[in-house]
């Protein structure tokens, strides 16, 4: 807060929309980098590219969180399965992984919009 109000300017880490921070992932994917907090608000210090054998790994968490916000925001329940079926912590088959996302959507309807439950 102090850096923000101009007393004083502070870097420290900070989840932030990339805008080129990590050149070689999508520019609007959300990535924790360090930034620079001063009274002209938050801007992400330059990372420079991923090195080439931890960009896969990154990417497909990216492209996992991207796809997860638009099943989410248009109640697309295949996006969403295949999306959770491609997180690399699932180890389950594909019977399975359907079985528990849609136990997972079902224990959680209440919360979610109507069309969900198509």
């Amino acid at each position: 807060m102090k850096a923000l109000l101009g007393l004083g300017d502070l870097v420290s880490n900070v989840n932030i929309p990339n805008h080129g921070a990590i050149a070689n992932l999508p520019w609007d994917a959300v990535v924790e980098v360090n930034a620079l907090f001063s009274r002209q608000g938050v801007q992400s210090v330059n990372a420079g590219p991923l090195p080439a054998n931890i960009l896969p790994l990154v990417a497909r968490h990216v492209y996992n969180q991207e796809n997860t916000l638009t099943a989410a925001l248009t109640c697309d329940r295949t996006l969403g399965l295949t999306t959770f079926m491609n997180d690399p912590q699932v180890t389950l088959n594909w019977n399975q992984g359907k079985e528990l996302f849609d136990t997972m959507l079902h224990n959680t309807c209440a919360y979610l919009p109507k069309e969900w439950n198509a």
